[in-house]
This record gives C-alpha cells, structure tokens and sequence, in this order.
C-alpha cells in the first residue's frame, strides 16, 4: 500500500489522544493523515470517548438510584424492627392477662362452688 501524496503528520493531536500514553499516542499520530477532516482512527477514538462519558453517565445514575434503594431498605429495616418489637411486647402483655384471667377464674371457679355448696345447705 503505497501513498501518492506525502503525508504529514498533524502539529497538535486531538484532546482524546492527549490523554493517552506517550507510545500509544505516537503510534496513533503516525497513522493518522493530515489531509483528511476525520480519519476512521479519530472516528474510533471520538467513539470510546463518548462510551466512556456514557458509562460513567450511567454508572452515576446507577449510584444515585441504589443509594435511594438502600435509604428505602434500611427505612424498612427500621419499622419492620420497631413493629416486631411492639408485637413482642404485646405478646408478654396478652401472656400475663391471660394467666391473671385463668387464675381469676380458678379463684371464680371456686367461689362459686362453695356458693353452691351454701345453696344446698339452705335448701
């Protein structure tokens, strides 16, 4: 593959390949020519760049919406605790009035039978 017109290299290379390492961009601008708009090489590059402006887009949308998750899960931690924690509460307080009732009835239970018993004597 044999150029008719010489090729000069560009004076000043794009933003995008500033950035990059010294071999690598040295590499790049000796393949790149100087009398095309936009070489298919700074079409590619011009295309991870703007990749990489979206994935970090998206991974900052990503951030966001599971920081909002994350409040929502530990907000629901928080009340469903709090809620097992009343309902143990009443628990132990239904527990206790229903020993008092069985005891209230056990002591009922024969009050009414000695009752009973004075009701037959009367008789």
């Amino acid at each position: 593959f044999v150029l008719s017109t010489p090729v000069a290299r560009p004076t000043s290379p794009p933003p995008s390949l500033r950035a990059m390492k010294p071999a690598a961009r040295a590499a790049l601008l000796a393949l790149l020519p100087a009398a095309a708009a936009v070489t298919p090489l700074q079409k590619v590059v011009s295309m991870l760049d703007s990749m990489l402006a979206k994935g970090k887009a998206e991974k900052h949308e990503e951030e966001v919406e599971f920081a909002r998750f994350k409040v929502w899960c530990d907000d629901t931690r928080q009340q469903t605790q709090k809620n097992i924690d009343e309902g143990a509460g009443q628990i132990t307080q239904l527990q206790a009035d229903m020993d008092k009732a069985a005891s209230d009835a056990e002591v009922l239970q024969g009050e009414v039978e000695a009752l009973e018993a004075e009701v037959g004597k009367a008789k």
